[in-house]
């Protein structure tokens, strides 16, 4: 039986539909509904922390007594895979529960650590699926990593606010361990707080409305989304982000509108729209180069979406452009390009579908419309894969000219965004035909 393995850091999201967590609320004010390994039970108000939801949360102490071993044996884990990260004198405590069918999985979590020197508590999600399941058995581990926030209130560092945690792409019924590893900490006063155990149909009704074929952030780029209820009735919404290699992208997003939530860390993001209602969704990457990728919108319904990118140039310098969602339906894509006077182009291309990779090849015509390269092997890009690049790096024979480039895919159809750059620092986003 193969086990696929998936490790990741930090993924945030807003929480959803709620179907399959048994008392994931703790409003029993016990945990009677959960297995529990060392420390935990449910308490109220802890650590002048009170729970973001009802009146009970679930508090986990690092128990002296739990080893990395049994806490593997629990989780139903490789021990190994622990203790990579964490000695065999870690203190430990977990709660646990199977979850029946298919998910994304959201908690949310507070940390609290009194570690001397350097944070060393880590809050894990584990997440095994059951045995004979199909596709192969997944173990998904996300490791919120250490605390590392100055802490207030007797605590040498903790989270400053609870934040959500997410398990994307959960394709069976498994079983679900949250737990505490504390490597160095005061176990007695070292703990993690949870609260609001959601369990998220990852198919709902949702299908999808189009692709924003560019995201950029960081190196002086930032994105923002707005996705609008364009329908007569109330609509649920999905923006799934997703890397040049067509994986999940977990991004540093935030949320201007007030009713949404605090800032996240997330592959996706969800809401319920309103008739007429916006979703706002800002990425704004703390990096010195920019990363890129592109986004997926998925509705119940109907919706309008675009991405505005902002390029921050000087201190009181800045251009922006924006996109508009699409719906890649084709397997040719004509390009207009500047490549004169000063002038660049850029081009985001998307393949659509998420089953296989597609080959590009690229005819790139002068403005009288002579052919001045053929470029047959121009690149592949995976299934739900994305590339991005400046014309006249890839396609030199465009450089000095001005005319239309044809992109052609080998199976099946692509999306594709078009940033225009001026001698004078301008931007704007050109036509795709």
């Amino acid at each position: 039986m193969r086990v696929e393995m998936m490790v990741a850091f930090l993924a945030f999201v807003p929480s959803a539909i709620a179907f399959g967590a048994a008392d994931g609320g703790f409003e029993s004010g016990t945990l009677s509904a959960w297995r529990v390994l060392g420390d935990a039970r449910a308490v109220g108000t802890v650590y002048d922390t009170a729970p973001p939801e009802g009146k009970f949360q679930a508090r986990l102490q690092a128990s002296p007594s739990v080893s990395v071993q049994q806490a593997a044996s629990f989780a139903q884990i490789d021990a190994s895979l622990l203790r990579q990260t964490f000695p065999d004198n870690t203190r430990v405590s977990m709660i646990q529960q199977h979850i029946d069918g298919a998910a994304s999985i959201a908690v949310r979590v507070k940390g609290f650590t009194n570690a001397t020197t350097n944070p060393s508590t880590s809050i894990f999600v584990i997440y095994r699926a059951d045995p004979g399941s199909s596709p192969a058995p997944v173990i998904t581990v996300d490791n919120i990593g250490p605390i590392s926030a100055p802490g207030t209130g007797g605590f040498a560092f903790q989270s400053p606010v609870y934040f959500n945690v997410t398990m994307l792409n959960v394709r069976s019924g498994g079983t679900l361990t949250i737990g505490l590893f504390e490597p160095s900490g005061d176990p007695q006063t070292s703990a993690v707080l949870v609260d609001d155990v959601r369990v998220v149909d990852p198919t709902n009704t949702l299908t999808r409305a189009g692709v924003i074929p560019q995201l950029a952030s960081g190196g002086g780029w930032r994105t923002r989304i707005v996705i609008s209820n364009i329908d007569t009735v109330p609509v649920q919404v999905s923006a799934r982000f997703w890397n040049d290699q067509g994986e999940p992208y977990r991004l540093i997003l935030s949320f201007p509108q007030p009713d949404h939530g605090p800032n996240t860390i997330a592959s996706e993001a969800n809401k319920t729209l309103n008739v007429h209602e916006s979703f706002v969704i800002d990425w704004q990457q703390p990096t010195s180069s920019p990363q890129i990728g592109w986004a997926e919108i998925l509705t119940d319904g109907r919706v309008g979406a675009f991405a505005t990118f902002h390029n921050q140039q000087s201190t009181d310098s800045a251009a922006e452009a924006s996109v508009t969602m699409l719906t890649p339906t084709q397997s040719s894509l004509l390009i207009p390009f500047d490549q004169t006077s000063g002038y660049g182009t850029a081009l985001a291309i998307v393949n659509g579908t998420p089953l296989s990779a597609t080959s590009l090849s690229a005819t790139v015509s002068d403005d009288a419309g002579n052919v001045i390269l053929q470029q047959p092997n121009l690149m592949t890009i995976p299934a739900n894969g994305h590339v991005a690049f400046s014309l006249g790096d890839v396609l030199k024979a465009s450089t000095g000219n001005r005319g239309v480039v044809e992109i052609q895919s080998s199976m099946g159809p692509i999306g594709g965004a078009v940033l225009s750059f001026g001698p004078l620092k301008t931007l704007t986003s050109t036509p795709v035909f």
